[in-house]
């Protein structure tokens, strides 16, 4: 059996993929895992944009309780602080036409813990083996950058101070 270098290396494309599947598969780890272990802020909305969950990180970095986030629309929450232009429109974008957002940069009064600078970005989750069919989830992913935003702005302060007295 003679097999022609292009035979060969279909082959091994074919292998090399099925145990690159086979490691996947057998060093899953839960969704709900992973979003604890995260460094972010997570939530998870339903369709409705109702919060199914979020994570520890979310609930200490807000000052929130489960009882006063799950099962409540995410523009509710928070004495409604979640409730802005450009988060809504991204959303909905998202339930309309099946996009996702990236870096989405907001600057928002959040009532007792003052002003915070946001990065959130978003998409669906898809559930397991439905070949990316029908969504039954959006995954929101939230960076405080509150610190840096201040920082980068003290830095820039500081040089127009030392530049001005020169």
């Amino acid at each position: 059996m003679n097999k022609s270098k292009k035979e060969i290396k279909k082959v091994d494309s074919i292998e090399e993929h099925f145990l690159i599947e086979e490691i996947l598969r057998e060093s899953f780890v839960p969704v709900s895992t992973v979003i604890q272990q995260s460094t972010q802020a997570i939530i998870v909305l339903d369709k409705k944009l109702m919060i199914i969950a979020a994570n520890e990180l979310f609930y200490s970095l807000f000052v929130e309780t489960k009882d006063d986030v799950e099962h409540k629309n995410i523009f509710d929450i928070s004495n409604k602080s979640w409730d802005i232009e450009e988060l809504r429109e991204s959303l909905e974008d998202i339930l309309i036409n099946g996009t996702f957002f990236k870096a989405l940069h907001v600057n928002k009064e959040f009532g007792k813990l003052g002003k915070k600078a946001l990065m959130i970005s978003a998409r669906y989750l898809y559930p397991k083996n439905n070949g990316m069919k029908d969504p039954k989830n959006i995954l929101l992913v939230i960076d405080d950058i509150t610190d840096i935003m201040e920082a980068a702005q003290f830095i820039v302060k500081e040089a127009t101070t030392t530049t001005n007295t020169k």
